[in-house]
């Protein structure tokens, strides 16, 4: 910026030099002569200089671009991740098709030095690297939509292509700036240098003033014509700095204004003739960003002023003619005139649009981590569902799914407690088979009506004791929320899912979840449906399975399960060594008592026979109805004598049973009972049920109403051999 300085100087000493060769001796013409040579030399080398310093600034200026389309494309494609807007798109387009021409225009300009030459290919290397990149990005968020681009970003493969590109380019614009210093020092050398013949050869031509007037003219001619390329040169480098896109503008050491760019004024929102010549510090710089005052002493562009050393600044505002701020970067650079500093140049750029980009993609990736949280713990939930339902599945009694439940929901619902209640056999009451936590308050038998979960089918919720709706088997001590959610399958009420959170549970709040209490009501009627649903098919099993091994009339064992059972026993007792009785009952003159009676009052007889045979047996004992008037017992672990001994407590207790049919006493009732003891009888089923048979057959041949025992040494299979232990 102080070429127009060294214009305005050489004039006004080619003036007073024209004036004295005028006067001048004509010796001096020919000394005249060699200095107008000397100088038109010494434009031209300034010419060449000034070439190469536009040809310099033309670099950097390429540099500059290649740099801005850079983050243009950097900007666009996380733009694009982010919003998956087309939109974006655009610039990453203008940008991609623009670094080419760049790269070229560059690689033309740099021709002539290969160190600039080799760094350019290595900046064109990273270009690309960054280009593939980018698009890897776009077509991540394309094909697999935020996830995919967030997982390419969160590489920082990006930032890091970037950062070399930065350093790059820096390092390119540092051998600009140190030959464009160097080719400044030159011009400047040869402007002294050509000073200094001027004045020499005045002082000559005032010896020989005669020969000097004629050739002083020619120099002086000379001499305008490079004071004329001087100043194309000076209104072109203007030309420049006012194409430039980013603001720039010259300060004197007062602080006020002697040039400004058209962008810097627009960017600042005044024309450029309204800040030429006033102090921009107290217009533009005045406050801080927390509009805190901002003294000049402590202004960089100042202190530039001062001591001479560059600086970049971030984090500063400039402020508009509106009164409006905008955020900004700006480097400031002192203007020398040999050893003294002249003034400051500044080049800044509006950076507001940046940073609420990056702001914007800071909130769009605290969404996407709080989306993914909450995808996370879905996928935790949902996995305990899976894992809850296949252990429910996997039970083959009730009981056991009581005992998988209560660990399923605590995983599920850590906090609070609750219970699980079932709706009896006679729908009239309602029970708490499991409980968990602390803090319970419920009744353990209560009838539907008291929950209005079961009288309204459908969940119900109450937070405040005083101010809801409480179902009347809760407590009114209770604390915190109170879930009541029905088990429904198959449009059968099977029970209902009790739960409690504990005071202030119900209001907690994390990044991940924004409605806790929902989210938990949620988890609670999903689990109530996969227990209501396990519960279900375990009782349809249990149906099945005892229509399939239960006697419809008795409600004892049918042979079928008798067979598989002994079979199972008896083996059993084989391998541990021990005793296993069999006791076989037949019902005296049956066939009599139903011709008499009718077969009504027979099936009478035989529930009745069937209940008091139910309740005279011990829990491993298995009581069966062999056929017809026949039932047979087995007992695990009972020698012939406490077989015998039970038989006789079951003969006098059926002599003791009263049957009436249609309010008729249908008369007293004996049995002829056969016992047959492993493996002092038999060693097989067939054996030990042989014998037994036989016994039976002995107690009616000797009368009934007793119980026989085979006689000593009987085996009807000829073998004590008792059979192998199961596998």
């Amino acid at each position: 910026m102080g070429s127009g300085s060294i214009v305005d100087n050489r004039r006004k000493m080619l003036l007073a030099l024209e004036k004295k060769i005028l006067v001048g001796f004509a010796v001096a013409a020919l000394v005249l002569i060699a200095i107008g040579g000397f100088a038109y030399l010494s434009v031209r080398e300034y010419g060449n200089n000034s070439r190469l310093i536009s040809h310099t600034l033309q670099v950097l200026e390429g540099l500059q671009e290649v740099q801005s389309s850079l983050k243009d494309v950097e900007s666009a494609g996380r733009g694009f991740a982010v919003t998956g807007q087309e939109e974006y798109l655009e610039p990453y387009k203008l940008a991609k098709s623009a670094i080419p021409q760049q790269m070229q225009r560059l690689r033309g300009m740099t021709a002539d030095n290969p160190v600039q030459q080799q760094r350019l290919k290595t900046l064109e290397s990273l270009t690309e690297a960054k280009l593939g990149i980018t698009q890897s990005i776009i077509e991540a968020r394309q094909k697999q939509g935020m996830e995919g681009a967030a997982l390419l970003i969160r590489t920082n493969e990006g930032q890091r292509v970037m950062d070399q590109i930065r350093q790059q380019v820096a390092a390119m614009e540092d051998e600009e700036r140190t030959l464009l210093a160097e080719r400044s020092q030159m011009a400047e050398s040869h402007g002294r240098r050509a000073n200094f013949v001027i004045v020499l050869g005045t002082l000559v031509a005032l010896g020989a003033c005669a020969l000097a007037s004629l050739l002083a003219q020619r120099g002086v001619l000379e001499r305008r014509r490079a004071e004329t390329a001087m100043e194309s040169l000076r209104r072109e480098s203007e030309s420049i700095l006012n194409a430039a896109g980013e603001g720039i503008y010259r300060l004197d050491n007062q602080g006020n204004a002697t040039y400004i760019n058209p962008a810097a004024a627009r960017m600042l929102g005044y024309e450029p003739e309204e800040l030429m010549g006033r102090p921009l510090h107290a217009l533009m710089h005045h406050s801080r960003p927390d509009e805190s005052p901002y003294p000049r002493e402590e202004c960089p562009m100042h202190l530039t002023a001062q001591d001479g050393l560059s600086r970049h600044i971030e984090g500063e505002v400039f402020w508009k003619k509106d009164g409006t701020r905008t955020a900004v970067e700006y480097t400031s650079a002192p203007i020398r005139e040999g050893p003294k500093i002249t003034g400051v140049v500044v080049t800044f750029r509006d950076v507001g649009k940046r940073i609420q980009a990056e702001e914007d993609l800071r909130l769009s990736k605290l969404q996407l981590e709080t989306t993914v949280r909450q995808l996370e713990k879905q996928a935790h939930e949902i996995t305990l569902l899976g894992e809850a339902g296949e252990l429910l599945q996997s039970c083959q009694t009730v009981k056991e799914a009581y005992e998988v439940i209560v660990p399923s929901i605590r995983k599920l619902l850590p906090k609070g407690s609750g219970a699980l209640c079932i709706t009896n056999h006679s729908r009239n009451l309602v029970e708490a088979v499991a409980t968990w936590g602390e803090d319970f308050d419920i009744e353990r038998s209560f009838p539907p009506e008291d929950c209005w979960a079961l009288r309204l089918g459908r969940l119900h919720r109450a937070e405040h004791a005083e101010m809801d709706l409480l179902c009347r088997h809760i407590g009114r001590s209770m604390r915190g929320c109170s879930l009541c959610v029905p088990m429904m399958a198959q449009g059968e009420t099977l029970g209902m899912l009790h739960l409690v959170e504990p005071a202030g549970a119900a209001g907690e709040t994390d990044s991940a979840s924004a409605s806790p209490l929902e989210t938990r009501q949620r988890l609670a009627v999903a689990l109530a449906e996969q227990i209501a649903l396990a519960l279900a098919n375990l009782n349809l099993r249990e149906t099945l399975r005892n229509q399939s091994i239960r006697d419809p009339l008795t409600g004892l064992f049918n042979r079928r399960y008798l067979e598989e059972s002994l079979d199972r026993e008896l083996r059993r007792s084989a391998r541990e060594e021990k005793a296993l009785g069999v006791i076989l009952i037949d019902l005296d003159h049956f066939k009599q008592f139903n011709d008499t009676f009718g077969h009504e009052a027979g099936d009478e007889l035989l529930r009745g026979l069937g209940e008091l045979l139910s309740t005279r047996t011990r829990k491993e004992d298995i009581a069966c109805r062999y056929g017809g008037e026949e039932f047979l017992l087995i007992l695990p672990n009972a020698t012939l004598d406490i077989c015998c001994q039970r038989a006789e407590l079951v003969r006098k207790a059926v002599r003791s049973l009263h049957v009436s049919h249609r309010g008729q006493s249908i008369g007293h009732i004996t049995l002829s009972i056969g016992v047959a003891v492993f493996p002092q009888h038999g060693g097989t089923t067939q054996t030990l049920l042989r014998t037994a048979d036989t016994a039976l057959y002995r107690a009616k041949a000797e009368g009934r109403d007793r119980v026989v025992v085979p006689e000593d040494g009987a085996n009807l299979d000829g073998t004590d051999e008792p059979p192998g232990p199961a596998a």
